[in-house]
């Protein structure tokens, strides 16, 4: 199958640096992951006024991400964290999605 090499590559860019995210459905049991955790909190300064965004962008696993929706929440390094999006597509063989998490109020 053409998708096997790839997958297994991705399978292991995830258990080397893959960070553990548990992910919870708004009713139902919460289940564990890998995730890949490619945009951090950020700070910078301009003209005197300081923005800081309290959102993660997160890279699942296609399997991992099966049946993860908007409403769903997420716990990220001891953080909770709102999907408030439908997860997306990264790449074009549909390996991985990109989950927007913005910090729980």
């Amino acid at each position: 199958m053409l998708t096997a090499w790839p997958a297994a590559a991705v399978d292991a860019v995830f258990a080397a640096y893959g960070a553990d995210i548990t992910l919870t459905p708004p009713s139902g049991p919460a289940r564990a992951a890998r995730a890949l955790v490619t945009t951090p909190v950020v700070a910078e300064r301009f003209d005197g006024l300081s923005l800081a965004w309290d959102s993660r962008r997160v890279e699942l696993r296609a399997a991992d991400a099966a049946g993860v929706a908007a409403g769903w929440s997420a716990t990220l390094d001891g953080v909770a964290y709102v999907l408030r999006e439908t997860p997306r597509a990264r790449d074009p063989l549909a390996l991985t999605v990109i989950l927007d998490l913005f910090r729980a109020a």
